[in-house]
């Protein structure tokens, strides 16, 4: 077969939680896609392989993606397709994103296919006539292309759907569902037949948020000086891993060192009523509800130490305002 030319490709394989990469998600679309590639006598260019964290991510990961194949294009790289496994690991944010990177594709004379078949190539359907326009071009599965795109993003909203109620139905019976506040630590217990998390002291943290409110509450002191002293005991905010990923690896490449307490971040916290065990946010409707985590101070301390500006009223049937 002198002469002749192979077709090249560049194989996109992402998911979309940390979960899923280090379950071998990455892996297996990869391999569904090198065999379809080799089937076919494609070269593979490059493959991308990583996962993503959002909407924002996912489309910074495409838009980087094409600029390289441009970049390739121009050095004398031809790129005839950009392979996936399916249209779902593609996008899911439905079938007008899927339509738009598909156009920006084409853009640059690449064709998007999947490994399942489901994207077939455009034809013209006036052909026959010799005509031809921009709406007459059309891939005989366009439709299955828009259902499949869109049942993905359906999917999405119901697995988010599922997980974000029962976070709130626990939030809303004054459980822990989201990391610590500072000055705690989360631990797992069993509730109502099943593991649920409340918030303890954090040996090592506790005290400085003790310290704040009973500074604030005695009075005599300015915040500035408060501040001055909480520094002067030790406190910084808790030290950041630095995160670099390599491929399909994350790696810890250094320490964000802790900065000590600004004013503004002490105003912040006093106003926080979950160190008085009150949980009051947009999932319990603005109202407060009785915190099952343990209280770093009293209701008694946190109302002298807001001054008014925020007050937690208990009633005598142990009721919250």
């Amino acid at each position: 077969m002198d002469g002749f030319e192979k077709k090249t490709c560049v194989i996109d394989a992402r998911v979309s939680t940390e979960k899923q990469l280090f379950s071998g998600g990455l892996d297996d679309q990869e391999i569904v896609c090198q065999r379809y590639a080799t089937s076919r006598q494609w070269r593979i260019v490059k493959t991308y392989a990583k996962s993503y964290s959002g909407s924002k991510e996912e489309r910074e990961d495409f838009e980087y993606i094409c600029k390289e194949m441009k970049v390739m294009q121009k050095e004398g790289t031809d790129i005839d397709y950009y392979l996936i496994k399916s249209i779902d690991r593609l996008t899911r944010l439905g079938s007008g994103v899927y339509e738009t990177m598909k156009k920006n594709l084409a853009a640059i004379g690449v064709e998007l296919i999947d490994a399942y078949g489901v994207i077939q190539p455009e034809i013209n359907k006036l052909e026959h006539l010799g005509v031809e326009y921009e709406w007459s071009r059309q891939s005989p599965t366009q439709i299955a292309q828009i259902i499949e795109a869109e049942r993905s993003k359906q999917e999405v909203s119901d697995i988010l759907v599922r997980m974000m109620s029962t976070e709130i139905a626990l939030a809303q019976k004054g459980y822990q569902v989201r990391r610590a506040n500072d000055g705690y630590t989360n631990k797992e217990i069993i509730a109502e037949g099943r593991k649920v998390k409340i918030q303890i002291p954090d040996p090592e943290r506790a005290h400085f948020y003790r310290e704040m409110f009973n500074l604030r509450a005695k009075g005599g002191l300015t915040d500035p000086e408060i501040v001055d002293y909480i520094n002067a005991m030790g406190f910084k905010t808790k030290n950041q891993i630095k995160w670099k990923r390599e491929g399909k690896t994350k790696i810890a490449i250094g320490t964000i060192k802790g900065k000590p307490l600004t004013v503004k971040q002490f105003q912040r916290i006093i106003k926080k009523s979950v160190y008085a065990g009150v949980i009051c946010e947009k999932w319990t409707h603005n109202k407060p509800i009785w915190s099952k985590s343990k209280a770093l101070i009293s209701i008694d301390t946190f109302n002298t130490a807001n001054r008014g500006n925020v007050y937690i009223q208990v009633d005598k049937a142990n009721n919250l305002k």
